[in-house]
């Protein structure tokens, strides 16, 4: 019983060990050798699935391509569904929430420079040029934040022109908005205006990923705050956020796991697409769209293309296939 309540995470325990092995095993995809290139696969005892124009392993260039893929969209959508269920949980529960003006500015202002900042440091870091100062000063922010959100109980002065924020409101039309552009128009013009690094990659990606879990999230809640056993645990004076972190998150996962499924098809779907177009990524990352990308008009040397979608194929069709069995309650196998 324990397996089956735990499968997202068996899940995400096989593809990172998965992608340990790849990286375990030492093949590399930068070893060039001309005199054997474009060989045939299933041909050479050291180059399975045969060899590219720079006589590169096709084999070891498929499997850096699934360890692109995976250590890019795992995170990415692991990220993006934390973000949809926080902001839909709260948009559904509350709908509308006390805001104090004075403290609300001060912690809108804290937020947005911790925000830049914590780009501004992780940016400095990919170019190797990473500082200890940067991290003391989002500390020192937080910090900062923890300190207005105290003195907002203890000082009046924090406390005073209370107004209500119809948060649940400002969640549909922030939403309706981002939904508006076709996702793929968006995060190819924005991807465009940013260098091409994998922090700006999964930015980008992030801003439009969220937004499918956090409409399921609210939906799941808003159906669960009419249950019965909801409004016995208000009647027992507990906690709004225990309310919903122990009684309505658990209820909503089932229907966000299956959502999760689907969205990280989604994403390596388009990863590769952006590959393919050669946005987003850094040039010196492998990655099957970029391998179709490169010999997609090759018709001579079929297995450089066709071993990329394959690998595509098979990856998105299981994913699917996962979802499509989680759906059903795990009635199809095991």
């Amino acid at each position: 019983m324990k397996l089956r309540n735990d499968k997202i995470l068996w899940t995400i325990s096989f593809l990172l060990v998965s992608v340990g092995l790849i990286r375990w095993s030492g093949w590399s995809t930068s070893q060039i050798s001309l005199t054997n290139s474009y060989l045939p696969p299933f041909q050479h005892h050291l180059y399975w699935l045969g060899t590219d124009r720079l006589g590169r392993d096709v084999s070891a260039m498929l499997l850096s391509g699934y360890e692109t893929t995976i250590l890019i969209s795992l995170p990415i959508m692991l990220l993006a569904a934390g973000i949809g269920i926080v902001l839909g949980g709260l948009a559904g529960y509350f709908q509308k929430v006390r805001i104090y003006l004075l403290a609300f500015l001060l912690k809108v202002i804290v937020v947005g420079c911790l925000l830049w900042e914590i780009y501004i440091t992780i940016e400095a870091a990919s170019l190797g040029n990473a500082s200890i100062y940067g991290w003391l000063f989002i500390c020192l922010l937080g910090l900062i934040w923890a300190m207005i959100h105290f003195l907002q109980r203890k000082w009046e002065k924090l406390s005073f022109w209370a107004f209500y924020l119809p948060v649940d409101q400002l969640f549909i039309r922030l939403t309706e908005l981002l939904s508006s552009v076709p996702r793929l128009v968006l995060i190819l013009c924005l991807a465009t205006l940013l260098r091409p690094s994998y922090f700006n990659f999964g930015f980008v990606v992030l801003i439009t990923y969220w937004i499918p879990a956090a409409r399921l999230m609210r939906a799941e809640v808003l159906r669960i705050k009419q249950q019965y056993y909801i409004e016995a645990a208000k009647a027992n004076w507990l906690q709004d956020f225990y309310i919903l972190w122990k009684h309505a998150l658990p209820n909503a996962l089932p229907t966000i796991r299956i959502s999760f499924v689907f969205g990280l098809a989604s994403l390596i779907i388009l990863e590769s697409t952006l590959s393919f177009l050669g946005v987003g990524l850094p040039p010196e990352t492998v990655s099957w769209g970029k391998m179709i990308a490169q010999n997609y008009q090759d018709g001579q040397h079929w297995w450089l293309t066709f071993f990329p979608v394959l690998g595509l194929l098979l990856v998105i069709g299981s994913l699917h296939y996962l979802a499509d069995y989680w759906q059903e309650g795990g009635r199809k196998w095991w």
